[in-house]
């Protein structure tokens, strides 16, 4: 599967699963997770009896799943820690007597990427002091089955999701995952730069290295924001930071190829400047673009401090 593919079967996945309630993401774990992990198994419900707590489990680890997928879960916290405290009793209660024993638990929240509140964490921590022989692994939340489906063979990935449009017969939406991250960050407020801000020691020796002059401040400032990507990473799966890492890369290596061979003295501007204008989503009006490259700055700027782009400076150099 090419990354544009990719791209394109994320953002079908990532839309089911934000349209998914109830027993319709109840019915998509438990079809990703039959892929991924070959032990897995459903419960059908039986009659008055329903599915006796058991959303899935892996017999011979011994891990259980219960499922929680409300419409909207910011507005369901009472209900989760309900469900955790009650739900996990009766599993564990039924289970047990069947002779199947209960070594790890997993609560699987649809948080629709938005996370969930510390008071689910709260109950989970309960559960385990109440069950000391259990393990009680953390929330198993959306970016966890995102994982879990990028675990998948491209056939099981196209059953899931009903197949997987030509990327090269797509013209008119932006699908990419660096648009979707530069917006983002474009929407989140800007700190002031705080002059006399002291920019870590190795970020500005990697920046003297790479023989960025006439965008160093740029840089220095887009650094001071990177914060903001945090807060988009942690809901996140794998793949979004991996894809934008690996993208990046390649922008980059083909920008050094272009304007640093052989080397100038600005050559390292020219490669940054390179990279900026290839990341900026297309279709941004001259208004926006202003906003777009300083948000594309701080993508950039991350994955320069984690020495993804550009050149890791030597060691002893002073």
């Amino acid at each position: 599967m090419s990354p544009q593919t990719k791209q394109i079967a994320r953002i079908i996945f990532r839309n089911k699963i934000l349209e998914a309630n109830a027993q319709e993401y109840e019915n998509l774990f438990t079809k990703v997770m039959g892929y991924s992990r070959s032990d897995f198994q459903p419960v059908k419900p039986q009659g008055a009896f329903g599915d006796r707590k058991n959303d899935g489990f892996e017999k011979n680890s011994g891990r259980y799943f219960q499922v929680f997928a409300p419409e909207d879960s910011s507005t369901k916290e009472t209900k989760a820690i309900r469900k955790i405290n009650e739900d996990f009793k009766g599993l564990h209660d039924y289970w047990q007597s069947q002779g199947v024993g209960i070594r790890e638990f997993h609560f699987v929240l649809n948080d629709k990427f938005k996370g969930a509140y510390p008071s689910t964490d709260f109950a989970l921590n309960e559960l385990k002091k109440n069950y000391p022989t259990l393990q009680v692994s953390e929330k198993f939340l959306a970016k966890h089955l995102e994982n879990e489906f990028f675990l998948l063979s491209d056939d099981q990935i196209f059953v899931i999701i009903g197949g997987v449009p030509d990327p090269e017969n797509i013209e008119t939406i932006d699908y990419g995952v660096l648009g979707e991250v530069i917006k983002f960050i474009d929407q989140q407020p800007t700190k002031p730069f705080e002059v006399g801000k002291l920019v870590a020691p190795p970020f500005d020796k990697k920046i003297t290295f790479n023989g960025l002059v006439g965008t160093k401040s740029f840089l220095e400032n887009a650094w001071y924001q990177c914060g903001v990507l945090d807060s988009y990473f942690e809901f996140e799966g794998d793949f979004t930071k991996d894809f934008l890492r690996d993208k990046l890369n390649s922008v980059y290596v083909e920008a050094r190829e272009k304007f640093a061979n052989p080397p100038t003295l600005d050559s390292g501007d020219q490669i940054f400047i390179s990279i900026l204008e290839n990341i900026i989503p297309s279709g941004i009006n001259s208004v926006d673009n202003k906003r777009y490259r300083e948000a594309a700055g701080v993508l950039m700027a991350t994955f320069f401090d984690s020495c993804d782009i550009y050149e890791e400076p030597e060691i002893g150099l002073s």
